[in-house]
């Protein structure tokens, strides 16, 4: 059986207006401010009944209602594009990756061989014991030669 809903709302319907009006994006986030209303309003029992009115996901009204609680208002009305992840590569090891890529270049020069991915993968285990994946070294290292190249400003 699932859990009955037990959510105080502390904003008042204009306090919620006036949020989502300064978001910018009123459209993106109605629902959200819907989904506080119908809360205030103390009207359905549970997310799943909620979530048929509002016409989202279950889980959606959970992941809202989780975001409410814990992190306010606020945070339910701010918006995400997907860069919230953090760089496994930094800015230093980037420089240190350059260097070897420099230095496997020049020992390269007569050959046609270019630089390896899987060389430079390993390096970065070796170097910074840590495991990035195939393609995000070859993004890497296709940058590094550009710049290397001079098509591209460092």
């Amino acid at each position: 059986m699932p859990r009955k809903l037990c959510i105080n709302v502390n904003e008042s319907p204009d306090e919620i207006d006036s949020i989502l009006e300064n978001t910018g994006e009123r459209e993106k986030f109605l629902k959200r401010a819907n989904l506080l209303a119908l809360l205030k309003a103390n009207t359905y029992d549970y997310s799943s009944d909620l979530a048929v009115e509002l016409n989202v996901e279950r889980r959606t009204i959970s992941r809202w209602i989780k975001i409410y609680e814990e992190c306010g208002i606020d945070q339910l009305f701010q918006r995400y594009n997907g860069s919230n992840a953090k760089r496994k590569i930094t800015p230093e090891m980037e420089e240190s990756i350059k260097t070897y890529c420099d230095l496997k270049q020049n020992e390269n020069f007569g050959n046609k061989k270019g630089l390896s991915c899987s060389d430079v993968q390993q390096y970065v285990h070796e170097e910074f014991n840590i495991k990035i994946k195939y393609h995000t070294i070859y993004r890497l290292v296709k940058k590094i030669e550009m710049e290397m190249m001079g098509h591209i400003e460092k």
